[in-house]
Order: structure tokens, then sequence, then C-alpha cells
């Protein structure tokens, strides 16, 4: 598996790319179009795009790219969760193209943030590095708080955004802290350097397993995967119909991948991934 750093990277990171010029493209083009729908259909039309580069880019099985120095990385698994994210992120500007609430208001920073917040979730998607994995979730994190509260006229929506940046404070705070222990104790943020510890513990290590739960707890519920009844359905009440798709739904899928990679999937082989 090759190893590349920051400017061979570029070349498998295209996809992520063209998006967050896309981002950036939305906002300027917002400032100087009078109909705001054109920005919704640029806004589909990138996404669209970002999705075609996405499905005709999928690497052949045992094709494996650790991009950024490891923070990162290009293979099968993560391509595919990339995918099923654009997908979602194409849903969403759809049905906001032909949503009411959308319309009442600032359409252009709305695709804007909606499709930052996709962007994030791409990272999320294929993130080898704690770092790397709160850094990403933290930017899907503040587009979400914007989204949530983004129907300024209702009490309903600025009660759910406060309420979700409060607790989603706390929940960041919690991770943060629980990386910490992690870091101090593996002397790594990688995922298969900290897996390589945990194998060779005899599983006893109580400050390690107490910096895993933190860890785990925290980011168990940015995705929604902890008190959903309560907690998932208070933010969503908030959000447009379209935003709560991408945010609510979106964070639990690409919550699948993190998990997925820390505790199962590749870290519990690394030495077929990683080569260690």
């Amino acid at each position: 598996m090759a190893d590349l750093g920051n400017i061979a990277s570029f070349a498998y990171s295209v996809p992520e790319i063209v998006l967050a010029l896309s981002v950036v493209a939305l906002f300027i083009v917002d400032l100087v179009v009078v109909n705001k729908q054109v920005v919704g259909r640029l806004a589909l039309v990138a996404i669209g795009v970002v999705v075609a580069m996405l499905a005709f880019s999928m690497p052949e099985a045992g094709d494996i790219h650790s991009l950024f120095h490891r923070q990162v990385v290009y293979d099968e698994y993560g391509q595919f969760f990339k995918i099923l994210l654009a997908l979602c992120g194409f849903a969403a500007v759809w049905m906001s193209l032909g949503s009411v609430e959308v319309r009442r208001v600032n359409q252009g920073e709305y695709f804007a943030i909606l499709l930052a917040a996709t962007l994030g979730m791409l990272f999320m998607a294929s993130a080898t590095n704690l770092l790397m994995g709160y850094l990403a979730l933290e930017f899907v994190s503040l587009a979400s708080y914007v989204l949530c509260g983004y129907a300024l006229h209702s009490r309903r929506a600025s009660e759910a955004s406060l309420k979700y940046l409060i607790y989603g404070g706390v929940a960041s705070g919690t991770m943060i802290y629980g990386m910490s222990w992690i870091y101090g104790l593996t002397g790594s943020l990688d995922f298969a350097t900290i897996q390589n510890t945990l194998a060779a513990s005899d599983g006893s290590s109580l400050p390690l397993f107490v910096g895993l739960v933190l860890t785990l707890a925290g980011f168990g519920y940015k995705v929604s995967a902890f008190s959903l009844p309560y907690v998932g359905a208070r933010y969503l009440s908030g959000c447009t119909d379209s935003s709560g798709d991408i945010s609510g739904r979106g964070l639990q899928v690409c919550g699948l991948r993190p998990d997925d990679s820390l505790l199962l999937y590749r870290c519990g082989d690394s030495e077929r991934w990683w080569g260690v």
C-alpha cells in the first residue's frame, strides 16, 4: 500500500476538491444573481458531478493508498460510503429545490452550507486518524447547527438549534478528552497504531478503556447513535425536511465508517491494510 504525501494525494482527492470549490462558487454566485433558484440548480449540478466522479473513480480490489501522510485512505470500502453520502447530498439538494421552507430563507447560503456538510461527511468516510475524524465531524456539526436553525422565524428551529449546539459542545469536549487519553497511552492518533496497542495489551488497561468509552460516547451522540428517540427527534424537528435528511440520516450513515474502521474492519487486520 502506497503512503502518499500532500502533493501526490491531490490526484486521489479530485471529487472533494471539486465539491469544496463548488461551495465557494455558490457563495459568490449568490451575491450576483437575483433568481436564487439558479443557485439551487447549480448546487444540484455540482453534487451530481461529484457523484459521477466518485462512481467512475471506484478503485479495484486491493488498490489502497494512504493519503496526506496517513490521514485518510483511498480504497474500495471508503469509496462506497462516499458514493452513498454523496447520493444523500444529491437527494437533499433535489428535495430543497421544491421546498416551501427553503424559499423563505436565503437559498444561496442554504445550498452552500448543505454541500459543505456533504464535504465533511466525505472526509469522515475515509478518515484513518482520530484527528482527521474529529475535524471532519466538527465540520459537519457546525454546518448542522446552522441548518437546524436556518428557519429564522421559527421558534421551534431556534430552540432545536440552540439545544443541539449546547449538547454538541459537550459531546465534542467528551470526545476530544477521550482522544487525549488514547494519544497519551498509545503515542499515536492513527487507527492502526491504536489497534496494535490494544492487541498487545492484556485488556486490563483501565485508562485506555476510559479513553475509548469517552471517545465513542461523544462520537455516538454526534451521529445520533445514542439517545436517538429524544436528541435526534429534537434536532430534526427544527430542520427543513431536506436538511434534516442529510444532516440526520447522513450522519448516521457516515458514523458507521469510523466506528467500523477503528473497532472492526481496518484495524482488526492491520497487517493486510497497513503493512505494519
